[in-house]
């Protein structure tokens, strides 16, 4: 009986001190995870022709979700996720924008802006246990 009973103070004390041990987790949510980088965050590009863009990424990602805005209407498209791990896919395109990751570089082409007022493009760039990336487009009218 006392065996039990210096066993049971045994391990009360261990817990204690195991708990009395642990470190206070103190970092903000997301601080020490990695970030998606881009060369550049933000670009305007002429509309009186198609072109294409080409950002230099610090890691492979997917393509989350795209937000558009024209007159003054904000459109949000979410891309779909690839099987068999539910990651996004590395594309998307619309009628007059066309978006892709390989590797470490986004690439957008947009077509010819012909109606006359401006028209901005927000790419999201995700990876798992990296934080996002948001990367705007502004095409100018004709």
């Amino acid at each position: 009986m006392k065996t039990i009973r210096i066993f049971h103070a045994a391990i009360a004390a261990s817990l204690l001190l195991s708990f009395a041990n642990c470190s206070k987790d103190t970092d903000a949510p997301g601080e020490n995870m990695p970030k998606i980088e881009v060369d550049k965050n933000e670009v305007t590009v002429a509309g009186d022709y198609a072109s294409t863009t080409l950002f230099r990424i610090n890691t492979s990602a997917g393509i989350s979700q795209l937000r558009l805005r024209f007159e003054d209407v904000d459109t949000v498209l979410y891309n779909k996720l690839r099987p068999p791990f539910n990651l996004y896919d590395n594309s998307m395109e619309g009628d007059w924008y066309v978006v892709g990751t390989v590797g470490h570089e986004l690439a957008v082409v947009l077509q010819k802006n012909d109606t006359g007022k401006e028209r901005t493009l927000w790419i999201s760039l995700d990876r798992v246990a990296y934080l996002p990336a948001i990367v705007t487009i502004h095409q100018q009218a004709q």
